[in-house]
């Protein structure tokens, strides 16, 4: 009977810990001036894939979860390529 309290305390743990995040957290990430952008084939194909600079800001504001993945939602893209 022990363990069953003990497991049904941990497992209520864990939900309250998933649950408690906000779902509408926004935050700005920054391009660096090192980043690149590739563009082309990738795997068996033989076209080259070309590397370019990328620089810029975008926002992602998170819109969900489940077990395996959390979601966001990509805005206000400001990108030089």
């Amino acid at each position: 009977m022990r363990c069953v309290v003990i497991a049904a305390a941990v497992l209520s743990l864990f939900c309250s810990t998933a649950n408690s995040q906000s779902s509408d957290s926004t935050a700005t990430y920054v391009l660096l001036k090192d980043s690149v952008i590739e563009i082309g084939c990738f795997g068996p194909c033989t076209c080259p894939v070309l590397t370019r600079q990328i620089q810029g800001t975008y926002l992602l504001t998170r819109t969900g979860a489940d077990p395996l993945f959390e979601y966001f939602d990509v805005s206000d893209v400001k990108w030089e390529a």
